[in-house]
């Protein structure tokens, strides 16, 4: 998941070449843990110089997870188990600012049913007439909420929450992913 500094042409042709770039590396068969570094680097001299991306991913890395995120939301995972809802971080910076940069990313495990659920800050920043934002928080409740429901259940959920809560202007993108 990444989202473009801007909005127009110039962050949606960027857009194309993350993609393009992340499915390039990640079909090369190259360590999912490569990702952000190799992303950066590809990405930097092709960009506007007051452009950067945000990005978060989960691959599967042999019985485990790997997650990693470069100035992203963080990922929440809903565990089919417990019924909570955690954040999962990685402290990096957005792709872009910098040539060449270190990028952290974390081995995880999950149980089936457990639901990751990435998404851009569009979904978070609508306001209702009191000027509070969706927000996190509530976020994290619908998904605690909805958990164990299908993926397109909760997916309507959530979107339905936010636009019930208050005016969209940002795009708002959510991949909702269930371990089977």
């Amino acid at each position: 998941m990444a989202d473009v500094s801007g909005h127009g042409v110039a962050p949606g042709v960027v857009m194309g070449m993350v993609k393009s770039a992340a499915r390039m590396l990640l079909s090369s068969g190259d360590n999912a843990g490569h990702l952000l570094p190799r992303l950066n680097e590809v990405l930097y001299p092709l960009k506007k110089p007051d452009m950067f991306v945000t990005f978060c991913f989960v691959a599967k890395n042999g019985d485990g997870l790997r997650i990693g995120l470069a100035g992203h939301p963080a990922i929440l995972h809903f565990s089919a188990r417990t019924g909570e809802v955690a954040q999962l971080e990685c402290p990096n910076m957005p792709l872009g600012i910098l040539p060449s940069a270190d990028f952290e990313s974390s081995e995880i495990q999950a149980e089936p049913g457990d639901v990751f659920a990435l998404y851009t800050d569009g979904l978070l920043e609508p306001a209702n007439a009191a000027g509070e934002e969706f927000g996190l928080k509530r976020l994290q409740a619908e998904l605690r909420k909805h958990g164990t429901e299908s993926l397109d259940a909760i997916y309507r959920s959530l979107q339905e929450s936010v636009a019930c809560h208050g005016a969209q202007f940002d795009d708002q993108s959510l991949l909702l992913i269930r371990q089977l």
